[in-house]
């Protein structure tokens, strides 16, 4: 499970349907295991907010790192 929390710069575009990527590494580096997905609900303009219990689902035991990236949104004026 992630607990993302964004941060929303714009004064007026807010974001929805904001996707993300996931990367698990090894000790060599190496990556095992790549996952995506949506976060749910939206980002206001200049609202800070915290998505808790994102389920990426399992990962390898031989998981040494991961990192995670928000890669799209799309953008609305509210």
């Amino acid at each position: 499970m992630w607990d993302v929390q964004i941060y929303n710069r714009s004064r007026n575009i807010a974001y929805r349907n904001i996707k993300y990527a996931t990367t698990y590494y090894d000790a060599g580096n190496n990556t095992i295991h790549q996952g995506s997905g949506t976060l749910p609900g939206e980002v206001q303009p200049g609202e800070y907010r915290t998505i808790a219990g994102v389920n990426d689902g399992l990962y390898p035991l031989n998981t040494a790192r991961f990192a995670i990236e928000l890669t799209g949104a799309d953008g609305y004026t509210p």
